[in-house]
């Protein structure tokens, strides 16, 4: 005799069971087929569907894929793009009945309760295709009685509202198929590298049979129990007069895949990771932050950006040749002048190591490259290039307000008396741009700075031209653009277009360029900066067709930076440590780092190739005739000549005096004499 505790569990499992058949048939009594009209069951309001998740794909400026961004990744397909064969695979390994009940299986159902009861629990369902999208469209997986009633409900009235088509065509894209994939549009690219309409017989079978267990019978991880299940879903299929059994033969000896043939990243490259942050701010895809979020990874967008592939490949190529090793990094940033986008972007080293971007989040000293704006505002205020300063290190300069002098030095141009702003500019000469912005006042580079595309914020302090403040890469190209297209400026563009996956546009944006300083001013900016790559400190920075540029190189040789231009492109590169201002001093090859070594090397190296197919143009000059005349800036040394005037004639020697009749007294001695 069975003790009395395992006959106690026998009996309440038969209960169970016969509970759920009771109630199970009470409500699939309205399916049976009747010659009367069938019983409406008990309504309840029947969930809307929320679209389907859909991965949103970024594409560079000439179509090519960047990155794929999804939570779930999903292809969907319409019913009609997929081939007979897949469809029958899945009915008859899923739901052999599907075209001709009502939403609810009554022999499968019946089947599976008598197992419950037997089992004392619900392990069994018995669930088709209806069921099985309801269960998770709408349900939690978790397995009770009155979860299990509520889903035979709702599968009746889903039939109703939707009919056949819909509802496979809703399933077949809401299963997952185990990689990361979710339907059978993604999983015909991860498994097969080919679109759904295209499946063969054995592929088919593969994939319906990963319906009911995608990890336990994913062919890359468990071939044997993945060959073992393909085999049942052709052997379902042959049963149901799908496939002949020649057919089953043959795709049963076709070789699983073995790997991944398709895997969608989100793009590891900065300039993605840049897309996404402005993507994700922008308000045209949802008006908080997480409506945006699921816009752009659930949406099903098609972003279109300015990303040159070529000139991309460019960039990396140049900084992985020419960048030493060791704990620095570069970042190096190009734009198109012409409308402010964004062709390449390095922003420092693999994302795997640093999640900062460099290049457009990064703040650094630019060093020497922002005397450019001060040569900018210094022209704009009514200066000539030819205007002398004096240039003289070291030099100690009084600072209103302070009782401290400043004192500043010429790091690596040459030290030189008194120059003209040009010579300051080609050979960069601390002091000279020190007193300049004395004489102009800072406040007018802070305004010139903003002007032409510096976003960080400035002080106006007296070493702003010195480029002691943090401003990023892409600022700095932003600026340089700005003049090399004759002063008029773009804000950087890293997306021309945001399009939903019906071809509704969500975003289109509409640059409005502004004319930052006039056309004669960038020009002779531009002459004068042609100056540092013929003569001065950008040498190394040459490339076989007209350039202009500035180096920079910040205190103590923690940041170096080269920034320059051709009419069609403009970069700015910095090196520097990413994680700290470490000075870069003892790097083999060039002691110490500055503007005028690797960043220079690097800007030719990345130019060179990416202006390559473009034309030669050279840039329009400036009119001299509107420049004004020459004139100091500041205090110069007493008897400082005008540029371009004669030197003052020496003084006419005054006639001998007579000799004295009389011995002349004696006295103190001329000491001091002027010059």
């Amino acid at each position: 005799m069975l003790p009395v505790r395992t006959l106690a569990r026998l009996v309440a499992a038969t209960l169970a069971g016969a509970a759920f058949v009771t109630v199970t048939l009470g409500m699939l009594l309205p399916l049976l087929p009747s010659p009367t009209p069938p019983v409406t069951l008990a309504a309840k309001h029947l969930p809307e569907m929320s679209p389907l998740a859909a991965r949103s794909v970024v594409l560079a400026a000439d179509g090519s894929t960047l990155a794929v961004l999804y939570d779930q990744d999903r292809v969907p397909v319409k019913l009609a793009a997929v081939p007979d064969v897949l469809v029958e695979a899945v009915v008859a390994t899923e739901d052999k009945s599907f075209f001709r009940h009502r939403g609810v299986d009554l022999r499968s159902v019946l089947r599976a309760s008598m197992h419950n009861g037997q089992k004392g629990g619900v392990e069994q369902g018995g669930s088709t295709i209806t069921q099985q999208l309801v269960k998770n469209t709408f349900l939690t997986p978790k397995r009770t009685l009155d979860r299990k009633v509520r889903e035979v409900e709702l599968a009746v009235q889903l039939e109703k509202k939707l009919g056949k088509d819909a509802i496979l065509e809703r399933y077949l894209n809401t299963i997952y198929l185990g990689e990361g994939s979710y339907g059978v549009g993604a999983a015909s690219e991860r498994y097969f590298a080919k679109q759904v309409s295209q499946l063969t017989l054995p592929e088919a079978a593969l994939l319906a049979g990963l319906i009911a267990n995608p990890k336990g019978y994913d062919p890359f991880t468990h071939a044997k129990d993945a060959a073992a299940r393909r085999r049942h879903a052709l052997g379902r299929m042959q049963a149901e007069g799908y496939a002949t059994a020649a057919e089953v033969r043959g795709a049963d000896a076709t070789p699983l895949p073995a790997h991944p043939t398709f895997a969608p990243g989100e793009g590891q490259g900065y300039f993605v990771e840049e897309v996404k942050r402005r993507l994700l701010d922008d308000i045209h895809l949802g008006t908080t932050p997480e409506d945006r979020y699921a816009t752009l990874y659930r949406g099903g967008l098609t972003v279109k950006t300015t990303l040159d592939p070529r000139m991309q490949g460019d960039a990396e190529a140049a900084v992985k040749a020419i960048a030493p090793a060791g704990p620095f990094a570069t970042s190096l940033v190009a734009i198109d002048p012409r409308n402010g986008a964004v062709r390449a972007l390095v922003g420092g080293p693999g994302l795997e190591h640093l999640r900062f971007n460099l290049a457009t989040q990064g703040g650094r000293q630019a060093g020497s490259t922002f005397k450019a704006i001060a040569l900018a505002a210094a022209i704009d205020a009514g200066h000539s290039p030819d205007d002398l300063v004096d240039g003289s290190t070291p030099c100690k300069l009084d600072i209103p307000g302070s009782s401290k002098p400043w004192d500043v030095e010429n790091y690596e141009g040459e030290a030189g008396g008194v120059v003209s702003l040009r010579d300051a500019t080609i050979h960069s000469v601390n002091c000279a741009y020190a007193r300049l912005a004395l004489a102009i006042g800072p406040e007018k580079i802070a305004v010139m700075a903003h002007r032409l595309g510096v976003t960080h914020h400035l002080d106006p302090v007296p070493s702003i031209p010195l480029g002691t403040q943090p401003v990023s890469p892409l600022e700095m190209a932003s600026v340089y653009a700005t003049l090399a297209a004759d002063g008029v400026h773009h804000d950087p563009m890293f997306v021309t277009e945001v399009t939903r996956a019906d071809g509704k546009v969500v975003l289109h944006p509409d640059p409005q360029p502004s004319q930052a300083i006039s056309p004669q001013v960038a020009r002779t900016v531009t002459d004068v900066l042609q100056g540092v790559i013929a003569a001065g400190t950008g040498r190394a920075a040459a490339i076989n067709r007209p350039a202009a540029g500035k180096t920079g190189t910040a205190s103590e040789w923690r940041d170096a930076w080269f920034c320059g231009f051709t009419p069609q492109l403009a970069a700015a590169v910095w090196m520097g440590a990413p994680a700290a201002e470490i000075s870069m001093v003892g790097v083999p090859g060039v002691g110490k780092v500055t503007g005028g070594s690797f960043p220079a090397r690097i800007w030719s190296a990345f130019m060179g190739p990416a202006t390559s197919s473009l034309p030669a143009t050279g840039f329009t000059a400036p009119d001299p005739g509107q420049w004004p005349a020459p004139s100091k800036i500041g205090d110069l040394p007493p008897g400082t000549p005008l540029p371009g005037l004669p030197p003052p004639p020496a003084p006419i020697a005054a006639p001998a005096p007579p000799p004295p009749t009389v011995p002349p007294r004696s006295g103190p001695s001329d000491k001091h004499k002027g010059h």
